[in-house]
């Protein structure tokens, strides 16, 4: 017998696509809402024979997949952030949202040039010289904006001057906040092995060039040092490719590495996980190869809750103790109330829901040399159509347009913040720079009148919703 109010989700970053990892207390996950149990498909081989008897013959195993949905609290880490995200990290990293340190800075009202600074575009701090990017869009009179600082230190005093021609000013009294972002991200990532690396490391975000072949590619992952090692990129930025034997040189840089061979193989910038579920030390299910989805439900006067829902390929349950508890977390999840929810920033609906969903399609991949005989590899994140929905009251279309927006596909931007905003990992944003609406219905919520809103949301590239915690 087992208690199902006992039961600990844990997950693990698999060091090899596909390989189980050991499963131990410190992968547990936190915040996780009760009940979880991994789903195994039942895809049985009927031996349906011709006979002389309506007696069946046994079936056989086929193709082994499993999935797995599970819910958390949207709820900061008990200490060490930013360096410790919260725990939806793991899995919003395996659903296919890219992980990174940011800069929260307060920014003045008025601007010296421009109207707005878009999602990607690069800067240059004057004096400081500090240069980078920003995440999401942002307007004249928004308090603060984010940024990833490639090289230098933001300074009180700095003026930010964007690729888009904006030019915005620190806020006199500078506050910069430790922030982690998470963002949706592309499925692949090239990899090839050096023989050796001079002058190492080979950083992420070097531009790479090779010496025959005049390929040139961003480098994805940081090498170690010097060696032999695998050399992880993002992207061909002139569709040519390195070749066996050359050497390749970091541009403005003095690290080089030799090809030790010809081939370029792909793999996913989005790890795969290993799941567990452990039962009251009764029984353990698990997957491995696995990546999958989220979706976000923020109601009002209750916590955020995401649910994750992964798929992967089985593994044989067997009789496994619970492990040691990481204990509960300190800090409690911010209830969706005294936050910020906007549609275009000025307008502030009332609504009870808002919902968000990546929708995510995740597809096995098929190989019958799959050493535990599952007949899949792993999981794989081949296409996604972000949606979402919200309800808010009808008001006038002369105070919004709500109506006319959707029947037009007028793009808004919606943000959703919950938490109050103290640095500590408590806080959460949520941001979709193209939103758009599918026709509305008009209803009611108790005996008022409200729309059936469902959203869409686009983008210009990896950024149909980002989410930001501080």
């Amino acid at each position: 017998m087992g208690l199902s109010m006992k039961t600990q989700v844990l997950a693990k970053v698999e060091d090899y696509e596909g390989v189980a990892m050991t499963l131990t207390a410190s992968d547990i996950l936190q915040a996780v809402l009760a009940g979880p149990s991994p789903e195994e498909d039942d895809n049985l081989i009927d031996r349906d024979l011709a006979r002389q008897s309506l007696t069946h013959a046994v079936s056989l195993p086929g193709l082994r997949g499993s999935r797995f949905q599970f819910q958390q609290e949207l709820v900061g880490p008990s200490s060490g952030f930013p360096t410790t995200p919260a725990p939806v990290a793991t899995g919003l990293r395996a659903a296919g949202m890219k992980q990174l340190g940011l800069r929260r800075m307060t920014i003045a009202a008025s601007w010296s040039a421009g109207t707005a600074v878009n999602d990607g575009e690069t800067f240059t701090a004057a004096p400081s010289g500090a240069t980078g990017s920003v995440w999401a869009d942002w307007q004249v009179g928004d308090a603060y904006i984010v940024l990833d600082v490639l090289t230098g230190i933001v300074a009180a005093g700095d003026t930010l001057t964007f690729s888009g021609g904006a030019i915005v000013p620190v806020n006199a009294s500078f506050v910069t906040q430790a922030m982690i972002g998470w963002r949706p991200e592309d499925t692949m990532l090239s990899q090839i092995s050096l023989a050796s690396v001079a002058s190492g490391p080979i950083a992420a975000r070097d531009e790479l060039l090779g010496a025959t072949s005049g390929a040139r590619a961003v480098c994805a992952v940081s090498t170690s040092g010097s060696g032999a090692q695998t050399l992880y990129f993002e992207r061909m930025l002139n569709g040519g490719h390195f070749i066996a034997g050359e050497t390749i040189n970091v541009v403005g840089g003095s690290a080089s590495g030799v090809v030790s061979g010809g081939v370029i193989e792909t793999q996913s910038q989005i790890p795969s996980l290993s799941l567990g579920a452990f039962h009251d030390g009764v029984i353990k299910q698990a997957l491995k190869g696995s990546r999958g989805s989220w979706s976000a439900r923020l109601r009002n006067g209750e916590r955020g809750v995401v649910t994750f829902d992964f798929r992967g390929c089985g593994i044989k349950p067997v009789d496994a103790p619970l492990l040691t508890w990481p204990g509960t977390l300190t800090k409690t999840p911010p209830v969706v109330h005294g936050g910020l929810f906007s549609i275009d920033k000025a307008f502030l609906p009332n609504f009870s829901e808002l919902t968000l969903d990546k929708a995510n399609e995740v597809v096995l991949r098929e190989s019958p040399n799959e050493s535990t005989g599952t007949g899949y590899e792993s999981a794989h994140i081949v296409a996604r159509r972000p949606t979402g929905s919200i309800d808010p009251e009808v008001v006038r279309e002369a105070i919004k347009p709500l109506f006319g927006n959707a029947w037009d596909k007028i793009t808004f931007r919606l943000v959703a913040r919950i938490g109050t905003g103290a640095a500590d990992g408590n806080t959460f944003e949520f941001r979709c720079r193209k939103t758009q609406a599918r026709m509305p219905r008009v209803g009611e919520r108790n005996r008022i009148r409200a729309y059936t809103y469902p959203l869409l949301f686009n983008g210009d590239g990896d950024d149909e919703i980002i989410i930001f915690e501080w």
